[in-house]
């Protein structure tokens, strides 16, 4: 089972927005979700809104073509032998 954090020995501490420490669960964790909302809900500035437009006009443009059998084949022998599989599960 898990443990709380009381009976873990943890605190929850964290600084409020000037600086304060806040020691109280439900304190702690209304400045985390303030935090957040921050962070996740900012307005762009012109310069990011510009950026984020190009990236999908980049992604839009790219199209990569799909290996040729002679590659895939290249990549396939320069594998090692016997190894374990990666987190991909894909034994070399």
């Amino acid at each position: 089972m898990f443990k709380t954090t009381e009976q873990a020995g943890t605190l929850l501490l964290c600084k409020d927005d000037k600086g304060k420490v806040l020691t109280q669960k439900q304190q702690v964790l209304q400045r985390w979700k303030h935090y957040f909302n921050e962070a996740l809900n900012r307005e762009l500035t012109p310069e990011h809104r510009n950026s984020e437009h190009e990236a999908e006009n980049l992604n839009e443009e790219a199209e990569i073509p799909p290996p040729t059998y002679n590659e895939v084949s290249d990549i396939i022998q320069k594998l090692r032998n016997n190894k374990a599989p990666g987190p991909d599960n894909i034994i070399s």
